[in-house]
């Protein structure tokens, strides 16, 4: 485990903190635009938030991307298994 894995941690809380808080608005909207939009203006800075200084491994960048894709699936009410 490596030095930024609390810091990971703490952003990919922050992320779905943030998608939780904007869970009412995306439960009434089906527009596809304007739930990228909310992911773009509230989820991603969550969960990027100081990434300008984090120095990623491939396996921090993975973690990063999957709670990315996580996220916008649930936000777009994808669901893999169908």
């Amino acid at each position: 485990m490596n030095d930024l894995a609390s810091e990971l941690g703490r952003r990919k809380r922050a992320g779905w903190g943030a998608d939780e808080s904007i869970e009412g608005v995306m439960k009434k909207t089906k527009n596809t635009r304007l739930r990228a939009q909310l992911f773009k203006t509230t989820v991603f800075p969550a969960l990027t938030y100081a990434s300008e200084i984090w120095a990623l491994h491939k396996q921090d960048e993975n973690t990063v991307s999957v709670v990315e894709r996580s996220i916008e699936s649930v936000m777009l009410g994808v669901n893999i298994l169908t």
